[in-house]
């Protein structure tokens, strides 16, 4: 009887405490789930930041600028990281040892192991099972053209933020906005499950620039075998469409490869092309020329007496020609580049027709392409303006100009007085075209600067055997530390092609060329000539000047200068 009671009391104890565990359960179950799913979410849930990739940079024609790619960043965790797997890490990943152990005892939490590691190279990292390791989605930016392109984009910082460039002045168009997504991840730190989207990711916008990639190609190509030819200081070229503002090409040296920073020097990053505002010289003297006609004060058949070469201004001033021109028209003196005759016409005209010329032509003001750093140049106040200063202006020295706003003033002799501002990204807003000048006025500077590339002018090496073309010279010294150096110079050469319908114009500077060779006509263009060249037959532009041959010697004289002109 006593063995069966104490097997009765068994399984009642026994069925009391299934019966509490079931209610345990039902309790857990039904009172507490809420609160079990709180913490257990609390302890394995997370929402975790998704990286969104900045937008690509576009050429005119589609053609991709700037991408970014996905690159996965390591970081550790020093509560889960055991020091002595250290090691192990900076073998994996290629990291300094040393490095990885002061960021281990600096960091309480979070240190990055490396940036930027290419997917495959990352998984194989994780794959390793280390207790405290972990992948972070990022994106790196990729620049397909180099260094070719390197000073209209820019880059960005390894946080892909721009620096320079296009990626800095339009960072805010260009920078995504990351998601967050929630996740489960296990007792090591892992993501083993993908729960919901919290908000998506938003990309960056694609910008698309006015630049035509084949042709900054080719721009920057002449442009650097000139620029390592002449052993200068620095070179600059812009290519721009008169009648929409358009800057096709932008090239400068010396240059840099985006891709690899890792020899950058700061003077490398500059885009010369809108940064560096330099006395221009000669190709000044065109502005005063319009201005003078523009006033009425001159025609092209007036004429100066520039003997015997020199002009005396006072206070121990004189001004120079290369030599004794004896008496010029206005068309002369823009051929032979003469300093003294177009001394005299900027004094009868005075400073201040002269300044209003200039400034309504966009010197001493911004262009406004939104570049960071971009120079607005110097246009002395008027009123200011002595004697010398009034004769030096005229042909380029006392105010100083980018080889961006040059480009903008002779496209507005390029087309027929109407100023278009330039752009380099399509999507801006630009300001409505303005008439500035007369057609009539420029038509007859447009004569004058044909003939400064003509026989006995100084610009014949700027001439191109396929195309017709206009265009100054200039040749300035350039400034030390003392002063003029009388031994540096730059070079300048601006204009545009075909003579008598303008669809691009090129301005060349070249700072301190070294060697026997500085002038505008025998540095800057050479390089004009065939740029121009290339440019015009890259957009497909008419040959003009063997068109004009062909009616004027005969179909067979053309068939056979077009032969010998493709075989050279």
């Amino acid at each position: 009887m006593t063995a069966r009671w104490r097997l009765y009391l068994v399984v009642l104890a026994l069925l009391l405490l299934l019966s509490a565990l079931i209610g345990r359960v039902v309790y857990l179950q039904v009172a507490e789930q809420q609160f079990l799913i709180n913490q257990g979410q609390m302890r394995s849930a997370r929402e975790v930041e998704v990286g969104a990739h900045r937008g690509m940079i576009l050429d005119r024609h589609g053609t991709p600028l700037a991408v970014s790619t996905p690159v996965v960043s390591l970081w550790g965790d020093p509560r889960h990281l055991s020091e002595a797997d250290l090691p192990r890490l900076a073998e994996a990943t290629g990291a300094s040892l040393e490095t990885l152990r002061q960021r281990y005892n600096i960091h309480r939490a979070f240190f990055y192991i490396r940036r930027q590691l290419p997917p495959e190279q990352a998984e194989d990292v994780l794959a390793l099972g280390i207790p405290g390791v972990y992948g972070r989605q990022e994106y790196k930016r990729f620049y397909p053209a180099g260094e070719v392109t390197a000073h209209i984009l820019g880059f960005t910082n390894i946080d892909d933020h721009g620096q320079e460039g296009v990626e800095l002045a339009y960072n805010d168009m260009l920078v995504g906005q990351s998601g967050r997504s929630l996740v489960l991840q296990n007792l090591n730190g892992q993501v083993v499950r993908h729960v919901e989207t919290v908000r998506a990711p938003q990309p960056g916008r694609d910008l698309q620039l006015t630049i035509d990639l084949d042709l900054q190609y080719k721009v920057y190509r002449a442009l650097k075998s000139a620029w390592q030819y002449h052993q200068a200081d620095w070179a600059s070229a812009v290519v721009l469409d008169p009648r929409t503002g358009d800057v096709l090409a932008m090239a400068n040296l010396p240059s840099y490869n985006p891709n690899d920073r890792s020899s950058i020097r700061p003077e490398y990053l500059r885009n010369r092309a809108i940064t560096d505002a330099v006395e221009p010289g000669s190709v000044m003297k065109t502005m005063a020329v319009l201005a003078a006609l523009n006033e009425g004060l001159v025609t092209p058949e007036d004429r100066f007496n520039t003997s015997p070469g020199t002009m005396n201004l006072g206070n121990g001033h004189t001004i120079r020609d290369f030599r004794d021109y004896g008496e010029l028209d206005v068309t002369g003196i823009i051929r032979h580049s003469s300093n003294v005759g177009i001394s005299q016409l900027a004094l009868d005209m005075g400073g201040d027709r002269l300044w209003s010329t200039l400034y309504s032509l966009g010197f001493g003001q911004p262009i406004g392409v939104g570049f960071p750093g971009e120079a607005t140049g110097s246009l002395p106040n008027r009123t200011n303006w002595s004697d010398v200063q009034v004769a030096t202006q005229s042909y380029g020295y006392g105010m100083t100009a980018t080889p961006l706003q040059l480009a903008q003033a002779y496209a507005v002799i390029a087309n027929d007085g109407v100023l278009v501002r330039p752009r380099i990204l399509q999507q801006s807003l630009q300001a409505p075209p303005t008439r500035v000048l007369p057609s009539s006025v420029v038509t007859d500077v447009q004569r004058m600067l044909e003939a400064a590339l003509g026989d006995g002018g100084t610009g014949t090496r700027a001439r191109m055997p396929l195309y017709t073309a206009a265009g100054k010279t200039g040749t300035a010294h350039t400034v030390g530390l003392a002063g003029y150096d009388e031994n540096a110079y730059r070079g300048v050469f601006v204009g545009y092609a075909p003579a008598d319908d303008p669809e691009l114009v090129i301005s060349i500077v070249v700072n301190n060329p070294r060697g026997e060779e500085y002038f505008g006509g025998a540095v800057a263009a050479p390089i004009f000539s065939e740029v121009m060249q290339a440019s015009l037959a890259h957009i497909g532009a008419t040959p003009d000047r063997l068109f004009a041959e062909r009616e004027q010697n005969g179909l067979t004289a053309w068939t056979d200068r077009l032969r010998r002109v493709t075989h050279e």
